[in-house]
């Protein structure tokens, strides 16, 4: 069994992207589940597409979890959930954000990287945004690469991986995330900087030595022009219009639309590719 982590809270559209996306990857698959996990003070919207996307797969498979209570940004909804799914018998559990859209191949990607390498302490479906727009390994379908850095999109953990970070008191980090960061990981490379949840999980990542694999090729990206780290356009029509405007727009207008980050990069999510089964050597 896999268990798929989808926090949502106040951004409808991207929700309703995101979740149409996953039920087209998740396709008649019964060894996959879903946690919804809702932040405090959601909106209408937000609350009627997890509840819409539980009808279309069914309450065997999905679960909706309510926060009633938050701090700033998505760290305490994440990594409850991480907390709430970790010992629940699932072999591999996804984080999937909201305004992540994922390929038909997503998880049969995960799977590969996994059996070609079941020591990764995570594995990543999206391109590497550490890395300029651009600057990207060889388009090799087939491979996957390692490096010592993390970042939290469409990512996917083993329980004893996850464990890492859910042994951390979540609510202490919630209160003083640089505070706990600084005391936890005082000769991190990060310093004070990056401080949510995947600023947690980098720091755990690089004291552990380990490696998280990235894809040669994408099979999902992130889409998220705005949110509460990014200003960017609103788009007009109905939530159903903009769900489908976010699923149809291509890397430039994604970054036309953001009004600070420009780090947006497609990937064809219908395409057909080859298995992952080999490790490059890149940087």
């Amino acid at each position: 069994m896999e268990t798929v982590i989808v926090p949502l809270h106040r951004r409808g559209h991207f929700a309703l992207a995101c979740l149409t996306r996953l039920y087209t990857a998740a396709r008649d698959d019964d060894t996959l589940t879903f946690h919804l996990a809702i932040d405090a003070n959601p909106t209408r919207e937000v609350v009627h597409v997890a509840r819409q996307f539980v009808q279309k797969v069914g309450d065997h498979r999905a679960v909706i979890v309510q926060r009633d209570r938050t701090f700033r940004g998505n760290s305490f909804n994440v990594l409850t959930a991480y907390a709430e799914v970790v010992d629940s018998g699932a072999e591999v559990i996804h984080l999937v954000e909201e305004d992540i859209l994922v390929g038909k191949d997503y998880f049969d990607y995960h799977r590969q990287v996994r059996a070609a390498d079941p020591t990764v302490f995570a594995v990543c479906a999206c391109r590497n945004q550490f890395w300029p727009l651009g600057t990207n390994p060889p388009a090799e379908e087939d491979a996957y690469y390692l490096q010592t850095c993390y970042q939290s999109i469409g990512i996917s953990f083993t329980p004893d991986m996850l464990r890492h970070v859910t042994g951390h008191n979540i609510r202490n980090f919630c209160i003083n995330p640089s505070g706990y960061l600084h005391r936890f990981f005082p000769d991190s490379k990060l310093g004070t900087q990056y401080a949510e949840q995947d600023g947690l999980i980098y720091r755990i990542v690089e004291a552990l030595d380990t490696h998280v694999a990235f894809p040669c090729v994408p099979r999902a990206y992130h889409a998220g022009f705005t949110g509460y780290n990014r200003a960017g356009t609103t788009l007009p029509g109905t939530l159903e219009d903009q769900a489908r405007r976010i699923l149809a727009m291509n890397g430039d207008e994604l970054n036309a639309a953001s009004r600070s980050y420009r780090d947006y990069e497609t990937v064809d999510l219908d395409a057909d590719r080859k298995p992952v089964f080999r490790a490059l050597s890149w940087f």
